[in-house]
């Protein structure tokens, strides 16, 4: 659905300019929108646009609230990231910007009962696909198509993930998608928290087809940014992109990357000064050290480090802890 807070001129202007993805003059128009168009789009938003917790971890809680509008538009344009509702709405902004027709949907992610992520739908060349610029990895390589045939779609290869759909029909007729994610070879994170099965692990344990708008997507979702049960990752430090396709991820206190053969190599900080230089060498262009450094003690504050991990002196001493 087309936004009032970004203009068609704005969207192609962050298209061509700040995701590099070039227009032809048919697309500049609407016309002749392709599913290749798309995932040059969606590709180019994983390398540049970062999913982040940071600006949200420092603040408690209670105090936190659903973002403004005019906040996602300012995150999006100066490529800042942010949760899923700030990448999404984005996204969509862009989507829609570009002419391609594109709905919100909601999901629950990760094995949660709650609705606790955003993320959209995109008809083109008459079929459905998924584009998820959020916490969740499938738009990386290959878009999703949710018009597979039967019941289980085949498996996509996106970074060093395989993941595949599941439609489902409830008990009342709506049509339910789940979705599945595991590790490539060789990369698996031990003592995932997330329960496997087969070596499957839970990526949408529930996202019903049904197209929503912005408004009703943000009622949804408002209590997921205020409670850490609903969406526990909001209280944790974490920080997701894809250069060239290639995942580089803080997870904690620890960086995952991928290297060539879709290879994990895990690099583990033994400080708060480690850390941060760490972040700042790998996301600083979208995050000022002072931003860092508030995130990094916001995390340790809330007992998310390993034993005999080194806090900064000040919070080692009970100083602005």
């Amino acid at each position: 659905m087309p936004s009032n807070y970004l203009t068609k001129a704005e969207a192609q202007d962050f298209i061509t300019n700040s995701l590099h993805v070039p227009l032809t003059d048919q697309e500049l128009l609407g016309v002749d929108l392709s599913v290749s168009l798309l995932q040059k789009i969606c590709f180019a938003f994983t390398e540049h646009v970062p999913y982040s917790t940071m600006r949200y971890i420092p603040t408690p809680p209670e105090e936190r609230e659903l973002p403004t509008l005019e906040y996602v538009k300012h995150t999006g344009l100066n490529k800042l990231g942010g949760l899923c509702f700030e990448t999404n709405v984005f996204l969509h902004w862009l989507l829609a910007g570009v002419g391609f027709d594109v709905d919100f949907l909601i999901s629950k992610v990760f094995g949660s009962d709650f609705y606790n992520h955003a993320l959209n739908v995109v008809r083109v060349c008459g079929k459905d696909y998924l584009a998820d610029g959020g916490i969740t990895p499938l738009m990386t390589e290959n878009l999703i198509c949710l018009d597979f045939d039967g019941d289980v779609s085949p498996i996509s290869i996106q970074s060093i993930w395989e993941v595949r759909l599941k439609r489902h029909t409830s008990d009342d007729g709506q049509i339910l998608f789940t979705g599945d994610f595991r590790w490539t070879e060789n990369t698996a994170i031990p003592n995932w928290p997330v329960p496997i099965e087969d070596g499957w692990a839970c990526l949408y344990n529930e996202v019903p087809y049904k197209r929503l708008s912005l408004a009703k997507l943000s009622a949804l979702l408002r209590p997921a940014y205020m409670d850490p049960v609903i969406a526990p990752v909001i209280s944790r430090l974490f920080c997701l992109i894809f250069p060239r396709g290639r995942l580089v991820m803080i997870r904690g206190t620890v960086l995952y990357y991928e290297e060539d053969g879709r290879q994990r190599t895990v690099v583990r900080t033994g400080s708060a000064e480690e850390l941060v230089q760490l972040i700042l060498k790998h996301f600083g262009e979208f995050a000022t050290e002072a931003v860092v450094r508030r995130a990094v003690k916001a995390h340790a504050a809330n007992g998310k480090v390993p034993d005999g991990w080194a806090n900064f002196p000040d919070v080692d001493r009970g100083i602005n802890g």
